[in-house]
């Protein structure tokens, strides 16, 4: 239990407690010797969300918790917290819908890891992607991909001379943008200037190219003029319009 904020006794003598958190949202009932005898979790949050494991469907990723679900009972346990934010973690990207929880469960070469990229934004994507490594049930970041602009780690001092020529970070979105990736190289769960690689997004535009008029709508354009002023000479004589 975290954060218990309120405790209460029932008419059984068994105590209530409700905590001042968000992984999870619970109240829980409790025997007098100290077990858990029930939990009720919610709200979700706007729009709801989750993921189940691809391998195994009966785990179910939220909010950085780890849910147990029985399908034929159609019940729900809470499982672990692998994700809690600490004094000292890396922080989590701060631009508008980028800081999402790890939720989305990934395999690669016998390895879980778990991403942002969906349920960071729930309209418009993420404009930073997160990857983090799950290990004896925590999670620790590795790897990120997106936009500048939207981690505050990226504009520190430190971080300047990784910047593309001409970009300023601290500066106006719009005039600076610059796409990153960045890889945790030396497994300290931090972001260290030579493991990020920066992209001028500038240097991909394509040149811009001379305008070719198209052929076939001028020549119909020309058509159809010569067309209508051909009817409007045959209904005019000398002595003006006909009908």
């Amino acid at each position: 239990m975290n954060h218990p904020k309120g405790i209460t006794m029932d008419g059984r003598g068994r105590p209530w407690a409700a905590e001042e958190d968000f992984q999870p949202k619970r109240v829980s009932v409790w025997s007098a010797d100290g077990r858990l005898v029930n939990a009720f979790y919610g709200p979700s949050e706007y729009g709801g969300g989750g993921r189940l494991d691809p391998n195994d469907k009966t785990r179910f990723y939220y909010y950085g918790m780890e849910f147990k679900l029985d399908w034929e009972k159609g019940t729900d346990q809470l499982r672990s917290v692998f994700f809690r934010p600490q004094a000292g973690d890396l922080p989590a990207p701060d631009g508008h819908g980028a800081g999402g929880m790890p939720e989305l469960p990934i395999y690669a070469s016998g390895r879980q890891y778990m991403a942002n990229c969906y349920n960071s934004n729930p309209t418009h994507g993420s404009p930073v992607a997160m990857l983090w490594i799950m290990e004896n049930g925590q999670t620790r970041p590795v790897a990120a991909l997106g936009r500048a602009h939207d981690w505050t780690v990226l504009k520190s001092e430190a971080m300047r001379p990784r910047w593309p020529k001409g970009i300023d970070l601290t500066g106006a979105p719009r005039r600076n943008q610059a796409m990153f990736v960045w890889s945790d190289a030396n497994a300290n769960a931090q972001v260290e200037p030579e493991e990020v690689r920066p992209d001028d997004p500038r240097r991909h535009r394509r040149p811009a190219r001379k305008r070719i008029p198209n052929a076939p709508s001028r020549i119909l354009e020309q058509q159809g003029h010569g067309h209508h002023q051909r009817r409007a000479e045959r209904g005019r004589t000398s002595a003006g319009a006909v009908g």
